[in-house]
């Protein structure tokens, strides 16, 4: 009797969801959108479509609307390989820190797919995840992260191993990354204030700025000393924005501090480490998000400087349940029930996943695209907007019928 009820309340859910779109709006729909796969095993997937239309980009940026679902996770995959076969994309950067996947890329060849699981972001460390790192070393993808944040302590291996083979004199340095942590929680804690910590943040800053000088002068030139060197920046800018938030509280400015570095990085890494190769980015929607109308994010800044060499897919789902950053379960929230809402596009199409370009502008059912649409269960800015323009956001959309929790490594 239970099973049957909430079959009648998922129909009545479903048509009251189709409801609210107009002929023109399901045609569009329709018409314009491509099925990607009728389930969610993604071992039949169809990318055709969406491989026509970035054939010719240096950049496919793939999004996620939370950090914490496995169908977002598994599709990717699935993508990523078709886009590497298929395109030639053999480098993939990844919203994790910049230092911590230097040695996980570098040494693949020694290192299990677990261990370089383990360097990326906590809520990242996976099951899909870790099929996606063997796919890596299967197949000798280049991988980098990108974040100025740090994600564990892989660069502390990495500097130390480094510094014991190119100085004589280490002591000073070797320390470095643990007053690191140190001072980064203390910066992160709320009681700590501006004059508690900068005397700390100014000594190792310039321990940090000192060691950057020096490997500088030395004749290392090798892909792993730019890498080190550019993790030792990216501890300054850490640093410097973090005491720059203690001092005037500013979370807009202290986020687009980070998007900014975070731009920075991948700009670096492609005209550095990697001239002339494909690149997949893996990040939040809202960092690869061509545009905010609120905060400065790093997709709008990498679009001013490569144009139309990037292609940037928003990925959302319709129901179920995901994790939060903390690994904590969170179920989705219904379509609103006054406004048109994305769960409202999604429950109209059949299928399990389905790709959706932007067309370059509005005609006949498209027009919700280039409007204001409710988009929950996701972050789009610090005021807790939502609602999106997804015309000026993506290229293109990724929308799943509906998530659950990805399987935690540990």
């Amino acid at each position: 009797m239970r099973l049957k009820l909430n079959l009648i309340l998922l129909l009545f859910s479903t048509l009251t969801s189709a409801q609210k779109l107009s002929e023109e709006q399901r045609k569009f729909i329709n018409d314009a959108s491509a099925l990607i796969d009728s389930d969610s095993n993604f071992e039949n997937s169809k990318w055709d479509l969406l491989l026509e239309k970035v054939k010719d980009k240096r950049i496919v940026s793939i999004g996620e609307f939370n950090h914490g679902s496995r169908e977002v996770f598994d599709l990717r995959y699935s993508l990523i390989q078709k886009l590497h076969k298929k395109l030639g994309f053999d480098v993939i950067l990844f919203e994790s820190g910049l230092g911590e996947l230097i040695a996980p890329n570098l040494q693949k060849d020694h290192l299990n797919s677990r261990h370089i699981t383990s360097r990326l972001m906590g809520p990242w460390i996976t099951r899909e995840f870790d099929l996606l790192m063997q796919y890596v070393k299967a197949e000798n993808l280049e991988i980098a992260g990108f974040d100025v944040q740090r994600t564990g302590k892989g660069f502390e291996e990495a500097l130390s191993v480094f510094l014991l083979k190119n100085l004589e004199n280490t002591d000073r340095f070797l320390n470095l990354e643990n007053r690191y942590g140190k001072a980064a929680s203390l910066l992160r804690n709320r009681k700590t204030t501006y004059d508690d910590i900068k005397g700390e943040v100014s000594a190792l800053r310039s321990d940090y700025n000192d060691l950057y000088n020096i490997l500088g002068n030395g004749t290392e030139n090798s892909k792993e000393a730019k890498l080190i060197r550019k993790t030792l920046m990216n501890r300054i800018a850490f640093l410097d924005y973090m005491l720059q938030f203690k001092s005037d509280g500013d979370w807009s400015k202290r986020w687009a501090a980070r998007d900014t570095q975070m731009y920075e990085n991948i700009n670096w890494l492609l005209k550095n480490i990697y001239p002339g190769k494909k690149v997949i980015i893996v990040a939040h929607n809202f960092h690869i998000s061509k545009f905010n109308q609120v905060e400065l994010v790093m997709g709008e800044l990498l679009k001013d400087e490569f144009k139309d060499e990037i292609y940037a897919i928003g990925v959302f789902a319709g129901s179920g349940v995901s994790a939060d950053n903390f690994r904590r379960e969170e179920t989705l929230s219904p379509p609103d029930s006054d406004r048109l809402d994305i769960k409202h596009i999604i429950q109209s199409l059949s299928g399990f996943a389905h790709y959706l370009p932007v067309p370059e502008q509005a005609y006949s059912g498209s027009e919700w695209l280039f409007e204001d649409i409710i988009v929950n269960d996701t972050f789009i800015n610090l005021y807790k907007k939502n609602t999106m323009n997804l015309s000026k956001k993506f290229d293109a959309l990724i929308l799943l019928q509906k998530v659950s929790l990805p399987e935690y490594r540990f």
